[in-house]
């Protein structure tokens, strides 16, 4: 790079309004991500009355549509450049209201027939994943283009760790409460209203949503001036080669598939957990307060650690966590405190997860751009949503099929035991699992060395030109 196309450290600080405008754009993906996880299912089988199989099977179709327009979005957007310069930012702007919107029909139950609801259901979700791809896959890599000081990209990533729990507390913790009171519970602890609550609380999200987007847009910044002003468009194949030769993007996604299993599952189940195993719909606000509670903890504390331990040495000790807690439900699954400790340490993890991920990803950026030439942000950052998505696929989809082979029935006051033992194995033994293989990809983790040894090869090089 040369000296005129640098930006000096001074114009690389990022201001608290613009470190607030990222986490308000994490709170709005997680709201969308997090809202769906935990009660788009439960909406289907129980609220709109789909089959679990069904149910499951509409969320994975969409799902799979969302893993085939993320890449397109990505590489139209690394492609593509505004009329003042931009690659990333506008998009908030154009596509804050549409996202909002069909946020709504998600959780709107009209009065169908059982053919017309399942049309219903897949012809929203399907344009869902289209808008929410274009509003998150640009957001998602302005903190790259933010700036390329290292100390600043983890204040920023710690923001956005910060906004997608907040985004999470609002989703889950508040709004499962806000359902019971728009629904109203009878004395069985059932949802009296369902379709009213959830429509309510539904709505509520929806401006929410369009506040985040349009508070990243006026005020965060694109400062990073490529290294060439090359603006051809860069051949799929060149792509290919950009990720397939970085190890550190390899074990990335990796570790970012099966972390996003984990806490997917986990998120998905809870609503079941507490009311057919614990028999509790008020265990539903306890135990996503457990994950509030770590995510919070976990925040101010992220920073420091990693400094100490570096990234690899701080992802092994999440993971040991994570699996601790699983054999304490796993010994004791009908136990809220047991549930609860599951909670306290998926929060713990994801917010540690959200800023080591994004944190590598800006490196991964760097280290692609030093070898190639070329910075790809989009493409990775839809690798990113793409990668989530594809475990919210899978588990969406395991998770009714299994709940239908089982025997669940949304009519029952009492699950079958097949039902409950499939509850309870997907909360602990298979996030236990998932957690296992996190653990071992931490250990071989190669982005800190990788990164020091571009960074050196770069700097050799200005040398050298100088």
């Amino acid at each position: 790079m040369d000296d005129s196309q640098e930006i000096n450290g001074s114009a690389q600080k990022v201001g608290l309004l613009e470190k607030l405008g990222f986490a308000g754009m994490a709170m709005t993906d997680n709201i969308t991500t997090q809202f769906i996880s935990s009660f788009y299912l439960f909406f289907c089988t129980d609220i709109f009355l789909i089959a679990p199989a069904m149910a499951g099977l509409i969320t994975t179709i969409g799902l799979v549509w969302d893993g085939i327009n993320d890449p397109l979005i990505g590489y139209y957007a690394d492609n593509h450049r505004f009329k003042n310069g931009e690659k990333a930012r506008p998009y908030a702007l154009w596509f804050s209201i549409p996202t909002a919107i069909n946020f709504l029909l998600l959780f709107t139950a009209f009065q169908l027939s059982a053919t017309m609801k399942i049309i219903y259901a897949m012809a929203v979700f399907l344009m869902y994943q289209l808008f929410i791809t274009i509003l998150r896959v640009p957001a998602n890599a302005m903190h790259t283009l933010a700036t390329s000081d290292p100390q600043q990209r983890v204040a920023i990533n710690t923001f956005i760790s910060g906004g997608a729990n907040l985004g999470i507390v609002i989703a889950t913790l508040l709004v499962w409460p806000m359902i019971e009171i728009f629904s109203g519970v009878d004395s069985a602890g059932q949802l009296v209203n369902g379709r009213y609550g959830f429509f309510l609380a539904a709505a509520i999200m929806s401006v929410l949503i369009t506040g985040g987007a349009l508070l990243h847009y006026f005020s965060t910044r694109e400062r990073i001036i490529p290294m060439t002003t090359d603006t051809t468009r860069i051949p799929l194949k060149t792509i290919f080669k950009m990720l397939i030769t970085s190890r550190s993007w390899m074990f990335n996604t990796l570790y970012l598939l099966f972390s996003s299993i984990h806490n997917i599952l986990i998120s998905i189940i809870v609503v079941y957990l507490a009311t057919s195993v614990l028999h509790d719909t008020g265990a539903v606000t306890i135990l996503m307060a457990g994950y509030l509670v770590g995510a919070v903890l976990a925040l101010p504390v992220v920073g420091p650690i990693h400094k100490k331990l570096g990234r690899r040495r701080m992802m092994i000790a999440v993971t040991i966590l994570m699996i601790l807690t699983k054999l304490y439900f796993i010994f004791s699954p009908v136990s809220l405190i047991s549930a609860l400790s599951v909670t306290l340490f998926v929060g713990v993890s994801v917010t540690s997860n959200i800023i080591m991920a994004t944190t590598t990803d800006s490196e991964i950026a760097d280290m692609i751009e030093v070898r190639f030439g070329r910075r790809i942000e989009n493409i990775l950052s839809t690798i990113t949503t793409l990668t989530i998505k594809l475990a919210l696929a899978l588990m969406t989809a395991m998770v009714g099929i299994v709940l239908e082979v089982a025997g669940y029935n949304a009519g029952l006051s009492v699950q079958p035991t097949n039902a409950v033992s499939a509850i309870t194995s997907f909360f602990g033994l298979v996030p236990m699992i998932a957690a296992m293989v996190m653990l071992v990809l931490a250990y071989f983790f190669p982005v800190e060395k990788e990164y020091a040894e571009i960074m050196r090869m770069k700097n050799n090089e200005k040398e050298m030109e100088k």
